[in-house]
């Protein structure tokens, strides 16, 4: 008999507008997708498309204006929405440039997803308020609620956000026009263990006189958070600028003057440095800048990695040795700066100079640059450059000539200032953190080679490297440009971020013999690899190999997201030794810009080890040869949402090497359990509806089954086809029939709807799955079954 497993596809108002969606800037739904939109009809469709997606799609709007209704979606997949991109969203358009959403009517707008909900430069206006939720979510999922350079004008709150298992993160963001929170932070007792919050850098003002019963940031939780962190915001203006109740909050660096806590409400120990009285703001109560002789003014902490590089404005976030509280980064600059202004290897002026004076001064310094003529500047050196101890900001954009890049998918930017070694030199830059405390940070430099790395952070602080480029750049002809081991070593270093979500924070990385990013041990772990190109040069279209792009070991919940990984000579991404958690998303994999052949020598992701892992909503192209290998001592590693396509051999391969038969004898150890994938044996319906029947087979659980179309079932080198274009999740399908010697066997009806409308059976009709347990142990990729045009496989269905 067939057991029904349904999955879910909702949206709170159902508009028929599908066939738009090659305006709005690709095929629709079957996989992530960019939508560029530039009117209200255009954004509204977008949203309708991307919140049915079980993909994890991107809305980018215009820099402009535009009126919408009452929203309320229900979101499949991960969503972002980013506003102030140019016309065309070529590039990301101006640091300064926004994109406003405004209701006429006080009407809700609600996103509420099961996984990443993104906000990115979009102001709100006139909405009753703006609510981001995590109920949709599933026991056990992760994901993130992020709010970063908003603006809300809103006449309840401004913001709510509910998460019940999600982190939370709200920075760079203005608050006010409000009668009830600026600011309101709800949950339930359902979230993980580890579940945290981090509000930074944040504006929450109502105007003096106007201040009725508000709060200005509001947190209300039944079930804490393991950690809320409120850092670096300003506060004022309201009945109780903060309230809270349920929750400890460690307040670090921030204005406030009245409070109310209750329930177990207040301030949690390491609560410290927070400022009362005047906060020196100018009197307009939209943006609330800082006036010159404001107590807010160099007076923040700096969170290392996790401080953002741009204010609200795009200024640069930090100018002095501290930043500023609130969302707008002043000019005054109170810091020690050293000033770089020769490229020779040593004496008065030298880099090598300036790093000896940082390192003999405590305190925060930045060294800058000055070095007369034209760029780019060389500096060659003769021997290693002293380790750098003391906390620097080494500010490679302030040499004359030097551009921030702007664009995504390749660096437009100009860098300046080269430091340039040979094999006598093990390391450019060595970034050597003395206490938790200590942030060091290299931006807008070009290094060419080393015996060892360019860049080598070491010990317990962090590092930040932004905006770099490595072994391109300077167009010398006959220089030695590769790093004979490493491009980046990361020894240790908690919270060291490479990159971030800014494309002015974008990193090229290549050139390293063996490997572009090592991440090594750490007890701590949670580094951070974002928004770079490693192994594709600064045009997006021509390879600058490292042997390996990434290697993650013996570390815990290092995160990889959203870079560009191609031309590497062997793998994209390992992750081995006691490496636990660690996240790869939305990476684009053996991608180029102009489509050439720009797959990786070996696999997209190969995890060595290790348990925990979560390989998502990658796009994985070309590898020479298997795309994801989990190997035999790692389990538990869950492989969702990815896309698969070109040459390589099988899309998932669980070792032993090839297809694996599947299996009905209960209790298998190795790579993911040997999960066994399902079996399709028909599939079948219109373009608009149908059916895909399987048979199932695996030890009793819970299971999840995402179907993907392929543009025809022929098999790959390695056997089965690919998961080019996700269809369809059935979350929730229990098997309960397996004995102590033999698998439980189920036969699954699952329907399939919108995700096959217009493009999928337009570019092909070859349907395969895959099956993740409870334990988040993923399958191989099916062999794939033809979609028959016709009517439904059962009509009346089976139960």
């Amino acid at each position: 008999m067939y057991a029904r497993a349904y999955c879910h596809n909702t949206r709170a108002k159902a508009r028929q507008l599908l066939l738009l969606l090659f305006a709005l800037g690709g095929a629709p739904l079957a996989s992530a997708l960019n939508y560029c939109v530039g009117t209200s009809f255009e954004l509204d469709s977008a949203l309708t498309a991307a919140s049915a997606s079980a993909a994890d799609d991107e809305i980018q709007l215009q820099a402009g204006s535009y009126a919408l209704r009452s929203i309320g979606s229900l979101v499949n997949g991960a969503l972002t929405m980013r506003g102030g991109f140019p016309v065309g969203c070529s590039g990301f358009g101006s640091l300064s440039a926004q994109s406003t959403i405004t209701n006429a009517s006080a009407e809700q707008f609600t996103l509420s997803g099961n996984a990443d909900l993104i906000l990115n430069r979009v102001n709100f206006s006139g909405w009753r308020e703006v609510f981001l939720g995590d109920a949709q979510s599933a026991v056990g999922s992760a994901g993130e609620l992020r709010v970063s350079r908003c603006r809300f004008n809103n006449s309840i709150n401004g913001l709510q956000i509910s998460a019940r298992r999600f982190n939370v993160r709200v920075e760079n963001s203005i608050f006010y026009g409000y009668s009830n929170s600026g600011l309101l932070i709800t949950g339930r007792a359902t979230g993980p263990e580890g579940q945290l919050g981090l509000i930074q850098f944040n504006t929450l003002v109502n105007s003096t006189g106007s201040v009725g019963t508000t709060k200005g940031l509001e947190v209300s939780v039944n079930g804490p958070f393991s950690r809320m962190h409120a850092v670096n915001n300003v506060i004022n203006g309201n009945e109780r600028d903060i309230k809270f109740v349920g929750q400890m909050v460690r307040m670090q660096n921030n204005f406030w003057n009245t409070e109310l806590f209750q329930i177990g409400g207040g301030l949690s120990s390491g609560s410290s440095a927070n400022l009362f009285g005047n906060p020196g703001l100018t009197a307009s109560p939209a943006f609330q800048p800082i006036v010159p002789s404001s107590p807010l003014i160099n007076s923040g902490l700096s969170t290392g990695g996790d401080m953002p590089s741009f204010d609200f404005s795009g200024d640069q976030r930090l100018t002095g040795t501290r930043p500023d509280l609130g969302a707008f980064e002043t000019s005054v600059d109170n810091s020690s700066s050293i000033v770089v202004t020769s490229n020779a290897d040593s004496g008065s002026g030298s880099l090598r100079s300036a790093i000896t004076s940082a390192n003999t001064n405590p305190g925060f310094k930045k060294i800058t640059f000055n070095i007369p003529g034209t760029c780019p500047q060389r500096i060659i050196l003769s021997s290693a450059l002293p380790a750098i101890t003391q906390s620097v900001g080494i500010e490679g954009y302030t040499q004359p000539g030097s551009v921030l890049n702007t664009q995504g998918v390749s660096f437009d930017g100009t860098v300046c200032v080269f430091v340039t070694g040979g094999n006598a030199i093990g390391s450019g830059l060595r970034l050597q953190t003395q206490s938790v405390d200590d942030e060091m940070v290299v931006r807008g430099l070009g290094f060419y080679g080393f015996s060892s790395q360019a860049l080598l952070i070491s010990g317990p602080g962090k590092g930040s490297v932004r905006g770099n480029l490595f072994a391109t750049g300077l167009g010398l002809p006959g220089l030695g440009q590769n790093f004979s081991d490493a491009v980046i070593r990361v020894q240790d270093a908690p919270g060291t971020v490479i990159g971030t979500i800014e494309n002015a924070d974008m990193n090229v990385i290549g050139g390293g013999d063996v490997v572009g990013v090592d991440l090594q041990a750490s007890a701590v772990g949670g580094r951070f690899v974002d928004g770079n190109l490693i192994g594709i040069n600064s045009n997006g279209t021509t390879g600058l190999p490292n042997g390996i792009g990434v290697r993650i070991a013996d570390s815990d919940s290092d995160s990889i997201r959203k870079n560009l990984l191609s031309f590497n000579t062997s793998h994209a991404l390992t992750i081995g030794g006691t490496a636990t958690n660690a996240l790869v998303l939305s990476n684009y994999i053996g991608y180029s810009s102009n489509n050439s052949a720009s797959g990786n020598g070996g696999n997209a992701v190969r995890i060595l080890a290790g348990s925990g892992h979560r390989v998502r909503n990658n796009r994985i192209y070309r590898s020479a040869s298997d795309g994801i290998v989990v190997l035999s001592t790692a389990r538990a590693n869950k492989l969702e949402l990815n896309y698969f396509d070109g040459a390589q051999n099988q899309a998932i391969d669980l070792a032993p090497d090839g297809v694996n038969p599947i299996d009905l004898d209960v209790g298998q150890t190795g790579a993911n359990d040997q999960q066994n994938y399902p079996l399709i044996t028909d599939a079948m319906g219109s373009t608009a509806q149908g059916e895909v029947a399987l048979n199932f087979s695996s030890a009793n659980g819970t299971y999840s089954i995402e179907l993907y179309a392929n543009p025809n079932c022929a098999a790959s080198a390695g056997g089965f086809s690919q998961a080019q274009a996700f269809l369809h999740a059935a979350t929730g399908i229990v098997l309960d029939c397996a004995t102590a010697v033999s698998n439980c066997s189920k036969q699954l009806l699952i329907p399939v709807t919108n995700r096959f409308l217009v493009g999928d059976l337009q570019t092909g009709n070859g349907i395969t799955a895959i099956a993740t347990d409870e334990e988040g142990n993923t399958s191989e990729v099916s062999a794939c079954r033809m979609y028959r045009l016709g009517g439904n496989l059962f009509k009346d269905g089976f139960e």
